[in-house]
């Protein structure tokens, strides 16, 4: 007797969409996230504009800085044309484009350049990719959690901007609901059984979240990444392969290169942790709205005489003394300083506040910045004052940690 096939079980085996549709949508939300942060890909060299910041400074690292839009903008082409060869391609354009310029430390750039990866034949590129996502979930949710500022500000924040007239107590509510949402959806990627949740789970978290910033017309630069989120999820997520699938891709792989995408699952699973050791950036590590990231403000020179004076005779103040001059004074935030030359925040880390302000600090000016991380406390750099002398050399001067 002919064996045929049930209908039913057919529509639900297959997915939504395969690797090379998902490649083709990822590449597209990629183009168009670069296409809305063009001048963050660019030589920036005008007075007041936001510099450079290469992880190595030297004279030769200014004289090969390349314009990166139109290189990455190919390479995506190439990644859906001939994915094997583009998308290692996209991934090392970008790494050495973050390289000459270090605030292209952006999480959706990263993000998205690593679910493309997932789009490559075989377990090791998906299981990488699945791991992302999951990590992404799961310490988004963790950073929030463990943030008493998001409680205070910004989660709360997100949802009155978002809903006109919604009560404090209820927005607070919603704040907390947010992060045990992202917490639990990482959970249920984690597990095998409870997977065929994540794809609809993923869509209404991140719709949800392109919803908000739609509203309120901000960040624009994240709203292509939600979008590649979402499609990664069903993409991923959507349906297991097949048993004999993925017995053949594990046996056609070699062992090196297995344990080698094993590693970086790992590695994508674990990494965010060390950014509360100092070991690793916030943007990175997937801290987003959780206001748990290190902050600096730029204060213009002209403080009251006394302050002048300490700054030209390279003396430092009494901590007490300090702190009730800047109480007094206005300073910018550095975070959303240059926000809208280039469609995205400062990427929060104190070594690229510390090597911004030796690029455009001016004799007498001073930069505050702040880390809420244990290990800041832990050695003493809570808070970190650092004054421009009269020579353009950058001092640290005492501060206390009462703020």
């Amino acid at each position: 007797m002919r064996r045929v096939s049930d209908p039913k079980k057919s529509v639900r085996s297959t997915p939504p969409f395969g690797p090379t549709e998902l490649r083709v949508l990822l590449a597209l939300m990629q183009a168009l996230a670069i296409g809305l942060t063009w001048h963050l890909w660019q030589v920036r060299t005008a007075a007041g504009d936001a510099p450079n910041l290469p992880i190595i400074e030297s004279a030769w690292i200014r004289h090969i800085q390349i314009g990166f839009g139109w290189p990455l903008m190919l390479s995506l082409v190439l990644a859906v044309a001939w994915p094997i060869v583009g998308i290692p391609a996209h991934a090392g354009l970008l790494v050495l484009a973050i390289w000459l310029d270090q605030m292209r430390i952006q999480p959706e750039f990263v993000s998205v350049a690593i679910l493309l990866v997932g789009t490559l034949p075989g377990e090791g590129p998906r299981r990488l990719a699945r791991c992302h996502l999951i990590s992404l979930w799961l310490w988004a949710g963790v950073h929030k959690l463990l943030s008493a500022a998001y409680f205070e500000d910004s989660g709360p924040r997100m949802w009155t901007d978002t809903i006109a007239g919604l009560p404090l107590d209820a927005a607070v509510a919603l704040a907390w609901a947010t992060a045990l949402f992202e917490l639990g959806l990482g959970i249920t990627a984690l597990v095998a059984r409870m997977r065929r949740l994540v794809p609809w789970l993923a869509a209404l978290l991140h719709l949800g979240i392109l919803l908000s910033l739609l509203v309120q017309r901000w960040n624009p630069a994240v709203w292509p990444w939600n979008l590649a989120v979402i499609a990664a999820a069903i993409g991923l997520f959507g349906r297991e392969p097949e048993a004999a699938t993925r017995a053949q891709e594990i046996r056609d792989t070699k062992p090196w290169l297995a344990r080698s995408w094993n590693v970086a699952a790992v590695v994508a699973l674990l990494h965010p942790g060390l950014y509360y050791f100092g070991l690793a950036d916030g943007y990175v590590s997937w801290c987003v709205y959780s206001s748990n990231t290190p902050s600096a403000a730029h204060y213009a020179a002209g403080f009251e005489p006394r302050i002048d004076e300490a700054i030209l005779g390279g003396e430092s103040l009494p901590p007490a003394e300090l702190d009730d001059a800047l109480a007094h004074a206005s300073g910018v935030d550095l975070q959303f300083k240059h926000y809208a030359a280039l469609n995205v925040p400062f990427s929060p880390a104190p070594r690229l506040f510390r090597q911004y302000f030796r690029h455009v600090g001016q004799p007498g000016e001073l930069l505050v910045i702040e880390d809420p991380r244990p290990m800041a406390a832990w050695s003493q750099r809570e808070r970190l004052v650092l004054v421009m002398t009269p020579e353009r050399k950058v001092i640290a001067w005492p501060a206390s940690n009462s703020r």
